[in-house]
């Protein structure tokens, strides 16, 4: 009794931790073109684990009437590994790939393509799950104090 007991425990502890084995990038744009992009528009957060990445955005919905600040899923896929490159490919089953995503492993510049256009570059960082989940925080906390500011009572 005691041996499946401790096998439980053991079994229960690696499957507890393994969030230990992901890997979080936090991209900011690299010199916008426009300076007054909004924070929402200017990060992209990554978590990457064993092939599979999933990317992260902050949503801003105003649908309502009162808005709505959150992190949101925004895409996932699988990544590989070239020699000195990270190639993100999307899962998709219905249309075409149009975005190609490049990490440089040495710089953390992840460059953005549009059908072979360029679009933009993001610097890089790789951080823990506690600074990740900070920096997603203060992201949608400023956003909403701008909003806040911005249009009292939400209404503008």
């Amino acid at each position: 009794m005691r041996i499946i007991f401790i096998l439980i425990l053991i079994l229960l502890s690696k499957g507890s931790w393994s969030f230990t084995d992901y890997k979080y990038l936090i991209c900011e744009i690299d010199n916008p073109k426009d300076e007054s992009i909004s924070i929402d528009k200017r990060f992209l957060f990554f978590t990457i684990n064993k092939g599979e990445y999933v990317e992260e955005i902050i949503k801003i919905d105003t649908s309502k009437e009162k808005i709505d600040i959150s992190k949101e899923r925004y895409k996932n896929g699988f990544y590989t590994f070239n020699d000195n490159s990270i190639s993100f490919n999307e899962r998709l089953f219905f249309r075409k790939i149009k975005l190609n995503r490049k990490l440089d492993r040495k710089s953390l510049k992840l460059t953005t393509l549009n059908n072979d256009r360029f679009i933009s570059n993001h610097n890089c960082l790789i951080t823990n799950i506690t600074d990740y989940q900070k920096k997603i925080f203060d992201n949608i906390r400023k956003l909403k104090e701008i909003w806040k500011s911005n249009y009292k009572d939400n209404k503008m």
